[in-house]
């Protein structure tokens, strides 16, 4: 269960279609750092991390000033799992504006990446307190703190997150799973349920919904979850291992 916290993900500031791309700069003969930031956006809506990232880098070509562009370069490094160079760009960003809390709050996702779960406190603290009302900042605070088995206070730092945006997937699981490690059951398996309503093809929900079930003696709807789980991802290995436990109880 412990491997299947999830990060919060910094959501891009720019968004576009990929469709719209031809049709919006198929006449310009000069891009600009906006085109270079658009194109990388979609690039990285497409998983393709390592030509959004060529394009990251020709915006900042174009303005190496530009804090944004060093963020989006920073978040392609980290999608390829170059943390020590997403950092190093996030220092960029950080040198042009101090008080970024998007740059801050990258730092604390690309830290809980490497499991530097102090550093990534430290810096989702300094993006709370820049911007509070950020509920990424406050996520990756909660995932930093779970990790470190202070599992009440990452309880507080998701219900904060919560209170900014209830309709968070990615919170409420995260919520699920420090509930589940805490022993309260029950409650968690509240929290993957809302997970699944906002999320229904998210098959970890549903392998934490099962491990909440099973723990209370209900094996006959963990095996269902734990189907569902299967259905939505037959290659992961953990959700047949937990059907089978839940058959093997409930005989």
């Amino acid at each position: 269960m412990d491997s299947e916290l999830r990060i919060a993900i910094i959501a891009g500031v720019f968004t576009i279609l990929g469709a719209s791309i031809p049709l919006i700069y198929s006449s310009i003969t000069s891009p600009n750092e906006t085109y270079w930031i658009d194109k990388g956006d979609y690039l990285s809506s497409i998983n393709q991390y390592d030509a959004a990232l060529e394009c990251f880098e020709k915006a900042i070509m174009l303005d190496s000033k530009s804090e944004l562009s060093w963020i989006k370069k920073s978040e392609a490094l980290s999608n390829l799992g170059r943390f020590n160079a997403s950092i190093q760009a996030l220092d960029a960003a950080l040198i042009i504006n101090p008080k970024s809390d998007v740059a801050w709050c990258s730092r604390s996702y690309v830290f809980n990446q490497q499991g530097l779960y102090d550093e990534a406190i430290i810096a989702a603290d300094k993006a709370i307190g820049i911007y509070p009302l950020s509920e990424d900042a406050w996520g990756n605070k909660g995932v930093a703190l779970s990790y470190q088995d202070k599992n009440k206070e990452a309880l507080n730092a998701f219900d904060e997150a919560l209170n900014l945006n209830p309709r968070s997937s990615v919170t409420w699981y995260n919520k699920g799973v420090t509930l589940y490690r805490l022993g309260e059951y029950e409650d968690a398996f509240k929290a993957f349920n809302k997970s699944i309503e906002l999320d229904p093809l998210w098959e970890g929900a549903w392998y934490g919904k099962g491990c909440a079930l099973f723990k209370q003696g209900k094996y006959d709807e963990a095996i269902r979850a734990a189907d569902e789980s299967r259905v939505l991802d037959p290659r992961i290995p953990e959700f047949r291992y937990a059907r089978d436990i839940a058959v093997a109880a409930s005989k």
